[in-house]
C-alpha cells in the first residue's frame, strides 16, 4: 500500500510508463479494443521503447541476454521489412487476408520494453518495492483480460453454434507470467501463498493444456525454491501451506471434474495423446520443410512462411522459425536461450536468480508448444528489465 500512495503522491517516469502500458491493455474492459485511445497509448508507448532500446545499446554495457536477443530482433527486423517490401501492407493466401504489419508489431510489443525497464532499474527508478506496489495493478489487468477474452470467445461459439461451455482460454498462459512476481513476498508467505492458489485457479479454467503443464513444472521449481531458501521455523509453516494448496488443487480437480464433461473431456483426451491436431500441423510443417532447397533450408521461406505454405501457423516457436527463417533463425534462437541461461546462472541476487529461472521455465517451455517470443506483457518485461539490471547486486530487497 505504501508503494501505491507514493505513485500517487510522486510519480516518476517509470510509473508512467507502466500507467500507461496497464491502460492500453485494459482495452476492451474500460474502452472499447482498437479504439482511438489503444492507438494512440501504443504508439506513445512503442516511441519511449524504441528510444530506449536505442539509447542502452549506445551507452550501456549490457547483460548477455540482453545481447542474444539483439540477434534476434535484428533477424526479425530484416525478415519483417522484406515481408512488407514483398508483400505490402496485406496479402490474401488460402483465403485469409494477412497483415505484413503485424508481424513486426507483436514481436516489437513484446520484446522492445525489456529496454526501458532495464534502464530505469539501472536508475533507481523501478526497484523491488516499486514492483510489489504495482504486482496488483498487473493481477487486476490480467483478470480483466481474461475476462474479457472468456467474453468473446463465449460469443464465437455461440455464433458458430457450438457449446459455449467448451471454452479455452489463452490467459491463462498469462497467469503465468505473475507466478514469479510472488518471488519477491517471501516474508509473506499468507499473502505469497494466496498469490499463487489465485495463479493457478485461473490458468486451470482456463483450460489450456500446455499452460497447466508449465504451471505444475514451475509449481514444484517455486516450491523447492521456497524451502530451500528458508530457515528452519519457517519450513514447517511452509509445509503446512504446501499441503493446503496441493489439498485444495486436487479437492478443485475433482470437483470439476464431476461437474464440468469440457475439462474431463479435455483431461482424458490428453492422456489419451491428444494433441488438438498439433502433431498433424507439426508434421505438415516438418514435412515442407525437409522437402525444401537448399535456400529455403538455409534461410526459411520468409516472415508469415509457415502459414503461406501450410495454411497454419506452427504453435511452435522452433518450428515457426524453422520454416520462416531456416538453420539460421533456429541457430539464432538456441543462442538466444543459451544467452538467457547464462543470465539466469551468473545471477548473484538470489532472488533475482528464482525469479530469472521461473521466467526461463515459463518461456522456454511455452516456446515448445505455443508462442513464446511474441508474449511478453509489459509486466513481465518490467520483472526481466528489474532483473537484468540487479544479476550482480548481493543483496535481499524481500519484504
Amino acid at each position: 500500500m505504501k508503494e501505491i500512495i507514493a505513485f500517487i503522491k510522486k510519480p516518476n517516469r517509470c510509473d508512467l510508463y507502466l500507467a500507461s502500458w496497464s491502460l492500453y491493455y485494459l482495452q476492451g474492459t474500460l474502452y472499447p479494443e482498437s479504439s482511438s485511445l489503444s492507438k494512440i497509448l501504443f504508439l506513445m508507448n512503442m516511441l519511449v521503447a524504441i528510444y530506449y532500446v536505442i539509447y542502452v545499446n549506445l551507452h550501456y554495457k549490457k547483460p548477455s541476454l540482453l545481447n542474444g536477443l539483439n540477434i534476434l530482433l535484428v533477424l526479425f527486423t530484416i525478415y519483417g521489412i522484406i515481408l512488407y517490401v514483398t508483400r505490402g501492407t496485406s496479402f490474401i493466401v488460402h483465403g485469409e487476408l494477412l497483415d505484413s504489419n503485424l508481424y513486426l508489431k507483436a514481436i516489437y510489443l513484446s520484446l522492445f520494453p525489456v529496454y526501458p525497464f532495464y534502464y530505469f532499474s539501472l536508475k533507481g527508478y523501478l526497484t523491488s518495492d516499486k514492483i510489489r506496489g504495482w504486482t496488483m495493478v498487473f493481477f487486476i489487468v490480467t483478470t480483466c483480460s481474461f475476462f474479457y477474452e472468456q467474453k468473446k470467445r463465449i460469443m464465437q461459439l455461440v455464433e458458430l453454434g457450438f457449446d459455449s461451455d467448451n471454452v479455452t482460454n489463452n490467459t491463462s498462459y498469462t497467469f503465468l507470467s505473475l507466478i514469479p512476481f510472488l518471488v519477491l513476498y517471501r516474508k509473506k508467505m499468507l499473502l505469497q501463498y494466496f498469490g499463487l492458489a489465485y495463479c493457478l485457479y485461473y490458468i486451470m479454467i482456463g483450460m489450456k493444456r500446455g499452460a497447466i503443464l508449465i504451471a505444475v513444472i514451475c509449481l514444484m521449481f517455486f516450491l523447492y525454491d521456497n524451502f530451500k531458501n528458508s530457515s528452519s521455523p519457517k519450513k514447517f509453516a511452509l509445509f503446512l501451506l504446501t499441503g493446503c494448496l496441493i489439498l485444495l488443487g486436487v479437492t478443485f480437480i475433482s470437483d470439476t471434474m464431476m461437474q464440468n464433461d469440457y475439462f474431463q473431456y479435455r483431461v482424458t483426451s490428453t492422456l489419451e495423446g491428444n494433441s488438438s491436431g498439433r502433431d498433424e500441423i507439426y508434421s505438415h510443417i516438418w514435412t515442407v520443410f525437409e522437402n525444401s532447397n537448399m535456400f529455403h533450408y538455409l534461410f526459411g521461406y520468409g516472415a508469415q512462411g509457415s502459414f503461406i505454405m501450410t495454411a497454419k501457423f506452427a504453435h511452435s516457436d522452433w518450428l515457426e522459425l524453422l520454416i520462416n527463417q531456416g538453420l539460421l533463425g533456429f541457430i539464432i534462437y538456441i543462442n538466444y536461450w543459451k544467452h538467457y541461461y547464462i543470465s539466469w546462472r551468473s545471477a548473484k541476487n538470489i532472488e533475482v536468480k528464482n525469479i530469472l529461472g521461473l521466467l526461463l521455465l515459463i518461456f522456454l517451455f511455452k516456446s515448445i508448444f505455443s508462442m513464446s517470443y511474441a508474449s511478453y506483457t509489459y509486466y513481465t518485461n518490467c520483472l526481466l528489465g528489474y532483473c537484468l539490471a540487479n544479476l550482480y547486486y548481493n543483496k535481499k530487497e524481500c519484504v
